[in-house]
Protein backbone atom coordinates (compact mmCIF):
# COMPACT_ATOMS: atom_id res chain seq x y z
CA UNK A 1 0.00 0.00 0.00
CA UNK A 2 1.11 3.59 -0.46
CA UNK A 3 0.21 7.10 0.63
CA UNK A 4 -1.72 8.80 -2.18
CA UNK A 5 -0.91 12.47 -1.57
CA UNK A 6 0.51 15.07 0.79
CA UNK A 7 3.98 15.32 2.26
CA UNK A 8 4.20 11.51 2.61
CA UNK A 9 2.82 10.93 -0.91
CA UNK A 10 4.29 7.88 -2.61
CA UNK A 11 5.68 6.34 0.60
CA UNK A 12 4.67 2.73 1.16
CA UNK A 13 3.32 0.92 4.22
CA UNK A 14 2.10 -2.56 5.14
CA UNK A 15 -1.36 -4.07 5.51
CA UNK A 16 -2.29 -6.53 8.29
CA UNK A 17 -3.72 -9.06 5.84
CA UNK A 18 -6.08 -10.53 8.41
CA UNK A 19 -9.58 -11.84 7.79
CA UNK A 20 -11.06 -8.98 9.82
CA UNK A 21 -9.42 -6.26 7.72
CA UNK A 22 -10.05 -5.27 4.13
CA UNK A 23 -7.41 -2.89 2.78
CA UNK A 24 -8.89 0.25 1.28
CA UNK A 25 -7.71 0.90 -2.27
CA UNK A 26 -5.79 4.02 -3.24
CA UNK A 27 -8.68 4.98 -5.52
CA UNK A 28 -11.17 4.97 -2.65
CA UNK A 29 -8.80 6.81 -0.29
CA UNK A 30 -8.22 9.46 -2.98
CA UNK A 31 -12.00 9.81 -3.43
CA UNK A 32 -12.52 10.22 0.33
CA UNK A 33 -9.99 13.02 0.60
CA UNK A 34 -11.21 14.71 -2.59
CA UNK A 35 -14.68 14.86 -1.05
CA UNK A 36 -13.31 16.14 2.28
CA UNK A 37 -11.16 18.83 0.70
CA UNK A 38 -8.72 20.78 2.86
CA UNK A 39 -8.19 19.04 6.21
CA UNK A 40 -5.19 21.08 7.31
CA UNK A 41 -5.12 21.43 11.10
CA UNK A 42 -8.08 19.12 11.75
CA UNK A 43 -8.26 16.24 14.22
CA UNK A 44 -9.23 12.78 12.98
CA UNK A 45 -9.98 9.34 14.34
CA UNK A 46 -9.68 6.23 12.19
CA UNK A 47 -11.95 3.65 13.83
CA UNK A 48 -11.28 0.05 12.73
CA UNK A 49 -7.95 1.37 11.47
CA UNK A 50 -6.45 -1.86 10.08
CA UNK A 51 -3.22 -0.65 8.45
CA UNK A 52 -3.81 2.93 9.59
CA UNK A 53 -4.21 4.04 5.97
CA UNK A 54 -6.83 6.74 6.64
CA UNK A 55 -4.99 8.13 9.68
CA UNK A 56 -1.70 8.13 7.74
CA UNK A 57 -3.27 9.74 4.68
CA UNK A 58 -4.92 12.40 6.87
CA UNK A 59 -1.62 13.31 8.55
CA UNK A 60 0.11 13.40 5.17
CA UNK A 61 -2.54 15.88 3.99
CA UNK A 62 -2.16 18.18 6.99
CA UNK A 63 -4.33 16.84 9.82
CA UNK A 64 -2.89 18.08 13.10
CA UNK A 65 -3.49 14.84 14.98
CA UNK A 66 -4.86 11.39 14.22
CA UNK A 67 -6.00 8.50 16.36
CA UNK A 68 -5.76 4.96 14.95
CA UNK A 69 -8.16 2.69 16.85
CA UNK A 70 -8.51 -1.08 16.43
CA UNK A 71 -9.07 -4.13 18.63
CA UNK A 72 -7.13 -6.53 16.38
CA UNK A 73 -3.64 -7.21 17.82
CA UNK A 74 -2.09 -7.87 14.43
CA UNK A 75 -3.55 -4.65 13.00
CA UNK A 76 -2.14 -2.66 15.93
CA UNK A 77 1.27 -4.23 15.42
CA UNK A 78 1.22 -3.32 11.70
CA UNK A 79 -0.07 0.24 12.17
CA UNK A 80 2.55 0.80 14.88
CA UNK A 81 5.27 -0.33 12.47
CA UNK A 82 3.80 1.83 9.69
CA UNK A 83 3.70 4.95 11.86
CA UNK A 84 7.27 4.37 13.04
CA UNK A 85 8.56 3.68 9.52
CA UNK A 86 6.92 6.88 8.24
CA UNK A 87 8.26 8.87 11.23
CA UNK A 88 4.88 10.22 12.35
CA UNK A 89 4.74 8.88 15.92
CA UNK A 90 4.22 12.44 17.21
CA UNK A 91 1.10 12.90 15.04
CA UNK A 92 -0.65 9.51 15.35
CA UNK A 93 -1.89 7.99 18.61
CA UNK A 94 -2.41 4.23 18.34
CA UNK A 95 -5.03 2.67 20.59
CA UNK A 96 -5.80 -1.02 20.90
CA UNK A 97 -9.35 -1.20 22.20
CA UNK A 98 -12.84 -2.35 21.40
CA UNK A 99 -14.43 0.54 19.48
CA UNK A 100 -17.77 0.25 21.30
CA UNK A 101 -16.38 0.45 24.83
CA UNK A 102 -13.70 2.99 23.86
CA UNK A 103 -16.37 5.25 22.33
CA UNK A 104 -18.54 4.99 25.44
CA UNK A 105 -15.60 5.73 27.76
CA UNK A 106 -14.33 8.64 25.62
CA UNK A 107 -17.65 10.19 24.59
CA UNK A 108 -16.43 13.71 25.39
CA UNK A 109 -13.42 13.42 23.09
CA UNK A 110 -14.60 14.90 19.79
CA UNK A 111 -13.00 14.95 16.33
CA UNK A 112 -13.33 17.06 13.21
CA UNK A 113 -13.37 13.91 11.06
CA UNK A 114 -14.41 10.41 12.11
CA UNK A 115 -13.50 7.60 9.70
CA UNK A 116 -15.56 4.46 10.20
CA UNK A 117 -14.58 1.50 8.00
CA UNK A 118 -15.67 -1.63 9.94
CA UNK A 119 -14.98 -5.23 8.93
CA UNK A 120 -17.57 -5.95 6.23
CA UNK A 121 -18.23 -9.44 7.59
CA UNK A 122 -19.28 -8.10 11.00
CA UNK A 123 -21.30 -4.89 10.65
CA UNK A 124 -22.81 -4.04 14.02
CA UNK A 125 -25.18 -1.08 14.05
CA UNK A 126 -24.95 -0.76 17.85
CA UNK A 127 -21.20 -0.18 17.52
CA UNK A 128 -21.61 2.24 14.60
CA UNK A 129 -24.17 4.22 16.62
CA UNK A 130 -21.72 4.61 19.54
CA UNK A 131 -19.07 6.05 17.21
CA UNK A 132 -21.36 8.77 15.77
CA UNK A 133 -21.20 11.09 18.85
CA UNK A 134 -17.40 11.37 18.52
CA UNK A 135 -18.00 13.90 15.72
CA UNK A 136 -17.70 17.61 16.59
CA UNK A 137 -20.53 19.94 15.58
CA UNK A 138 -19.56 21.03 12.06
CA UNK A 139 -17.43 17.90 11.68
CA UNK A 140 -17.81 14.96 9.32
CA UNK A 141 -18.32 11.26 9.93
CA UNK A 142 -17.47 9.04 6.97
CA UNK A 143 -18.70 5.49 6.64
CA UNK A 144 -17.35 2.88 4.25
CA UNK A 145 -19.90 0.07 4.17
CA UNK A 146 -21.19 -2.63 1.85
CA UNK A 147 -23.94 -1.23 -0.42
CA UNK A 148 -26.66 -3.35 1.19
CA UNK A 149 -26.05 -1.88 4.67
CA UNK A 150 -28.27 1.10 5.43
CA UNK A 151 -27.63 3.32 8.43
CA UNK A 152 -30.15 5.05 10.64
CA UNK A 153 -28.54 8.44 11.29
CA UNK A 154 -30.29 11.05 13.43
CA UNK A 155 -31.30 13.63 10.81
CA UNK A 156 -31.85 16.20 13.57
CA UNK A 157 -28.10 16.08 14.28
CA UNK A 158 -26.57 14.97 10.97
CA UNK A 159 -27.00 15.94 7.33
CA UNK A 160 -25.94 13.70 4.44
CA UNK A 161 -23.28 15.57 2.47
CA UNK A 162 -22.30 12.91 -0.08
CA UNK A 163 -22.87 9.25 -0.83
CA UNK A 164 -21.03 7.38 -3.57
CA UNK A 165 -20.55 3.75 -4.48
CA UNK A 166 -17.12 2.35 -5.36
CA UNK A 167 -17.29 -1.36 -6.20
CA UNK A 168 -18.19 -3.23 -3.01
CA UNK A 169 -18.07 -0.07 -0.87
CA UNK A 170 -20.48 2.78 -0.36
CA UNK A 171 -18.94 5.93 1.08
CA UNK A 172 -21.36 8.09 3.04
CA UNK A 173 -20.37 11.48 4.51
CA UNK A 174 -22.50 13.12 7.17
CA UNK A 175 -21.93 16.59 8.67
CA UNK A 176 -22.91 17.09 12.30
CA UNK A 177 -25.26 20.07 12.47
CA UNK A 178 -26.28 19.95 16.14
Amino acid sequence: MRVVSGWLGGRTFDSPGTASTHPMSEKIRAAIFNILGDINGLSVIDVFTGSGSLAIEAVSRGASKAVALDSDKRAIKVVTKNVETLGIQDRVDIIQANSYSWSVNNAKTLYDIVFCDPPYDDIRRDVLNKIVPLTKVGGIIMYSLPPEVKLLIDTQKFKLVSEKRYGNATLAFYRRIA
